[in-house]
Parts: C-alpha cells; structure tokens; sequence
C-alpha cells in the first residue's frame, strides 16, 4: 500500500522490502504530463542515466516498517490534491522501480 498522508507518503513495508530492495537511500523523478512518481534504490545506475533524479531518505515511520518521505513540494509545484487518500502504484521488483499515481 502507498498512501498520501500529511504531505508525506507513507510506503508499506512490504512494497519497502520487495520493489525498492528495502534501500533507504533513493532516487525519485516526478513527470507531470504523467503524474507519476518514479522511485528506484540509488543503486539502480540505469535509473540515473535516463533520468533527471533527486535523491533521498526513506525514513521509518513506526514498527511496522512503513517508510516515508515529505512531499509537499511536489504537490504544491504540480498543483496536486493535497488530500490524505491511497494511491495508486506499480511495484515492478524486476527494476526494482515503483512507479506512484497521483491522477
């Protein structure tokens, strides 16, 4: 499950362990014509070379392993719904890429 909760996106640590190869260090690139935000490990070096990425930390939110990071300047740039609501995604554990909706 990824949920959008105050500004933050919130990880399940299942999608955590299994698509992101449970790395806390991360890359992530926004394309607005999609509304799609594309989160890789940093290790993923095909992700750098055809993206225009930004890094950051996956923090732990509670015992359960859920995984965040604040996003609001991404929200309030693309002018996205600041509403605490479940989105949609893709965890694709072959490229180690989740891909998040924001649509």
């Amino acid at each position: 499950m990824v949920e959008l909760i105050n500004h933050y996106l919130h990880i399940d640590e299942s999608v955590f362990s299994n698509c992101l190869n449970s790395s806390e260090n991360v890359l992530y690139v926004y394309y607005p014509r999609e509304c799609k935000l594309l989160i890789t490990p940093v290790s993923n070096e095909f992700f750098k070379n055809i993206h225009k990425c930004n890094g950051t930390f996956l923090k732990q939110k509670n015992t359960k392993g859920v995984r965040v990071f604040q996003i609001a300047n991404i929200l309030l740039d693309n002018e996205i719904s600041l509403v605490d609501r479940s989105l949609s995604y893709e965890a694709d554990a072959l490229t180690s890429i989740l891909t998040v909706k924001f649509n």
